[in-house]
């Protein structure tokens, strides 16, 4: 499977396990509704200011936007996500302390 293709899988699996809409995501990175649903069904390519654009939003790596995960690992990619998002936040939190002191 190609690196769009990864992504497009990904990208749509993100969204719906956060429970985000095309219109959320679109008004949140600026990029089109049209835009974001042709590239979750693989009807375009992902442009790099893109896909920059949504790890920004998700808060990840790119890296793991373009991961092969097959059907039987969403689950342990969503939790990864999940712990990922969450340890960028701790790291904030951890930065606003040392900025107080």
């Amino acid at each position: 499977m190609e690196f769009s293709a990864n992504a497009a899988n990904n990208l749509k699996l993100i969204r719906k396990y956060y429970g985000y809409s095309l219109q959320y995501v679109s008004i949140r990175t600026g990029v089109e509704r049209s835009r974001l649903s042709k590239i979750e069904n693989r009807k375009m390519n992902l442009p790099l200011h893109v896909l920059e654009s949504l790890a920004d939003f998700y808060e990840i790596d790119i890296n793991l936007i373009l991961v092969e995960v097959s059907p039987n690992n969403q689950r342990l990619y969503l939790d990864l996500i999940e712990r990922r998002v969450k340890l960028n936040l701790d790291l904030f939190r951890i930065a606003k302390c040392f900025d107080t002191l």
